[in-house]
């Protein structure tokens, strides 16, 4: 039952679900991919290492390959400390604005309501499809009022 659950699943997504395979897959090559690109790095220290050293010195090439690394360290804690303020500020903003639109479409929301709930059996009796139409309208501009579906960009 499961197996044909799974097969009704993957039919209806299109293919889209990953399976197994292809998730152990991605994992052994991210992986692989990340070992390959640390051992480029430490060949790449190295090499500069005894670049500098054969010009300058083993100590001199030690201390400096040790402030370049501190250095590059700081500038990429600056620059994420700056991106993560960034996005505080603006999900601030877009919580603010969704708020105010909240607050904002409230009375309305209110009186619609209270005008569609006597309307609303009468409506499904006479036409069932043209009211399951009006209320998904609602739904969806009720949730839209609410922020729902907004993105974060």
């Amino acid at each position: 039952m499961l197996q044909l659950f799974e097969r009704l699943a993957m039919t209806a997504m299109g293919g889209v679900l990953p399976t197994p395979a292809a998730i152990k897959r991605s994992i052994v090559g991210y992986f692989v991919i990340g070992l390959l690109l640390l051992t480029a790095y430490v060949a790449l220290v190295v090499g500069l290492c005894l670049y500098v050293a054969r010009e300058e010195g083993p100590i001199t090439a030690a201390f400096l390959v040790a402030a370049l690394a501190v250095a590059s360290a700081l500038i990429a804690l600056a620059i994420m400390g700056y991106l993560d303020r960034r996005a505080r500020m603006q999900a601030l903003i877009l919580r603010q604005q969704a708020l105010s639109m909240q607050g904002a479409m409230a009375p309305f929301q209110g009186q619609l309501m209270g005008a569609l709930h006597p309307l609303l059996p009468v409506m499904i009796r006479q036409s069932p499809i043209a009211s399951t139409v009006v209320v998904a309208c609602l739904a969806y501009a009720l949730a839209k009022s609410k922020g729902v579906g907004r993105s974060s960009k």
